[in-house]
């Protein structure tokens, strides 16, 4: 799992800067930030991406679950998250 607390970069730039150069929105539906994300290095295996605001401090916690993933396009990856995750 790669972590980090109090980021306050974009969740794309964060994403990137471990390599994971496709980043597509998940769940975006929190009004606090509380969002998830799939991405991926190569747009075949997908990870999900979490990010949870940190109030009252600045920024964002955000997390790569390295451990849980699919191999597929961006499309079967958030079929089986949907269908694994809700």
């Amino acid at each position: 799992m790669i972590t980090e607390s109090n980021s306050i970069e974009n969740h794309r730039e964060w994403a990137e800067k471990y390599g994971y150069i496709h980043c597509l929105d998940f769940d975006t539906t929190s009004s606090a930030g509380d969002w998830s994300f799939i991405v991926s290095k190569d747009g075949y295996v997908w990870n999900i991406m979490y990010q949870e605001n940190c109030w009252p401090r600045i920024g964002f916690d955000r997390y790569i679950e390295t451990d849980d993933f699919v191999c597929g396009t961006a499309e079967e990856a958030i079929k089986f998250f949907t269908e694994v995750l809700y």
